[in-house]
């Protein structure tokens, strides 16, 4: 990871803490995953997601209105999003991540055991994890915006689960980190 990415992050966690709090009710959760190796033979992925950014103009966004915002900023992994599914309420669900087409579509999270490398997650998994996730809390939800590449299946899920407004990629579209910033940018203004 470059130097730029590590001071970034690291003002970043100065922001957060000032923003996060541990009540299970949240106005925004962002869950980014931008692992760098695809799989045990070290294949490394294309570019990391600029999510430092994103968070940072998220933040920025959130102070220019003058009012105070909940927010929770997790690393996506398997364990974090069946716990945010399960144990926490918020309007907002933001997941920036890779997305891939491997035969099917997968989003791609961080893998918890081996730093750095990916954790492939179906939409069948996350059908599973809705299935079990807390349904008062998927109904809290008034937008959840999944920014990966081929995202249309698992945003599409959300719906089917009750989430009222979806953001997602076409099925068969890469996005352009740099043009989801900017999206970022307009949104969240």
């Amino acid at each position: 990871m470059n130097q730029y990415y590590i001071d970034e992050l690291i003002k970043i966690k100065n922001k957060i803490n000032h923003y996060s709090d541990f009540q299970e009710n949240y106005d925004l959760i962002y869950l980014y995953a931008s692992p760098v190796i695809e799989n045990e033979d070290y294949k490394e992925h294309g570019a990391l997601i600029s999510y430092p950014e994103e968070i940072k103009v998220i933040i920025e966004s959130m102070n220019n209105t003058g009012k105070k915002f909940k927010c929770k900023f997790e690393c996506l992994n398997e364990d974090v999003l069946k716990d945010i599914l399960m144990n926490y309420k918020t309007k907002i669900l933001h997941i920036s991540a890779h997305g891939s087409y491997k035969g099917k579509y997968y989003l791609n999270l961080e893998n918890t055991n081996k730093k750095g490398q990916t954790i492939l997650l179906s939409t069948d998994q996350l059908r599973n994890y809705l299935i079990n996730a807390n349904k008062a809390n998927l109904n809290q939800i008034d937008l959840a915006f999944v920014s990966t590449c081929f995202s249309e299946d698992f945003g599409k899920l959300f719906n089917d689960f009750g989430v009222k407004n979806v953001i997602y990629i076409d099925q068969k579209t890469k996005v352009v980190d740099k043009i989801s910033l900017f999206f970022t940018k307009i949104f969240y203004k």
